[in-house]
């Protein structure tokens, strides 16, 4: 960066301007010489060239057109330097030149594999484990009944023999509107360690008592019992008693509940009575099992919802 300021003092140096005091007289100035170069040009027709003035002894170029033309390149040259040295002559002399801070690399941190946290289970009492399978149960969903059983689990007495078949067993008590609430519980003697053995009577209704008015139905024998062994139903007995129950109405059993639906489908529907009945699996008395499949399910819930209809038609006593 000195080479090219020494580079520039020299040439200035070297072509000195000379002051406006010490022309002789009749010299040209800077302007007088744009002047007469414009005049020129304006006189030039075709190829011949017309004198502008007199080229008289008296008037002959003088010896400062040499040093004028020397000037102007001059100046030419201090301009170029000039643009391109100009961010470094309007700092310090010595301008300081600033570089990139080195790039620090840091070292590779080794991160431990995340490990996952076993999932916390919240041991359930046996009280909320019996009040969330009545619970799903009077929703109707099987899934959510499922889940309060272990995988080995048994059924016997219900509508499902296992957890796995709840689902057309709720379809149909869905379709006929069956409700149960639980009585009170009582531990059941003879238990082993880490297994609790629950006995809890229950009341049920359908839309079929609803329409007999014949209200929720108890019995001294119907009741589920329970076997919980780690938080989960084992074994699960429901008794739904056949015999006599206890009702508004005195001596009302399963048969007044359920006599007047099968009568009524005998008139109505002779021919869909074993669609929705297993002829093979009938009881004392008459009551046999209901059909699960889908057909059988649609069936019932037509029939249910005219059986219904049909008790509500019917002229109060």
């Amino acid at each position: 960066m000195t080479d090219t300021r020494l580079t520039i003092e020299r040439v200035i140096s070297a072509n000195q301007i000379p002051s406006l005091d010490t022309l002789p007289a009749g010299a040209l100035t800077s302007a007088g010489l744009l002047a007469r170069i414009d005049e020129r040009s304006m006189a030039m027709t075709n190829t011949t060239l017309t004198p502008v003035h007199d080229t008289g002894p008296g008037n002959r170029p003088n010896r400062w057109r040499g040093p004028l033309i020397a000037l102007a390149a001059a100046a030419a040259l201090i301009l170029l330097i000039g643009v391109t040295t100009f961010n470094v002559l309007r700092g310090d002399e010595n301008p300081v030149t600033t570089e990139p801070p080195p790039t620090t690399i840091a070292p590779a941190t080794t991160v431990a594999p995340a490990t996952t946290a076993a999932p916390t289970t919240v041991a359930r009492t046996p009280l909320e484990i019996l009040n969330g399978y009545i619970d799903s149960r009077n929703r109707h969903d099987a899934d959510e009944m499922a889940s309060f059983f272990a995988d080995s689990a048994t059924i016997s007495g219900d509508l499902a023999s296992s957890p796995s078949g709840y689902a057309p067993a709720m379809d149909l008590e869905r379709v006929t509107g069956w409700h149960f609430t639980l009585g009170t519980c009582r531990e059941a003697p003879g238990g082993v360690e880490q297994q609790i053995t629950l006995q809890c009577p229950f009341t049920w209704e359908n839309d079929w008592s609803k329409a007999l008015e014949l209200g929720p139905i108890a019995s001294a024998r119907t009741a589920f019992t329970f076997t919980i062994v780690d938080g989960q139903i084992e074994r699960l007995d429901m008794v739904l008693d056949i015999g006599e129950f206890y009702t508004p109405v005195p001596g009302t059993n399963l048969s007044d509940v359920m006599d007047p639906f099968v009568e009524w489908l005998d008139r109505t529907h002779p021919d869909d009575k074993w669609t929705l009945y297993d002829e093979n699996q009938c009881f004392d008395g008459g009551a046999c099992a209901p059909r699960l499949t889908p057909e059988a399910i649609d069936l019932w819930e037509r029939y249910s919802a005219e059986f219904v209809e049909f008790v509500g038609s019917q002229p109060g006593e």
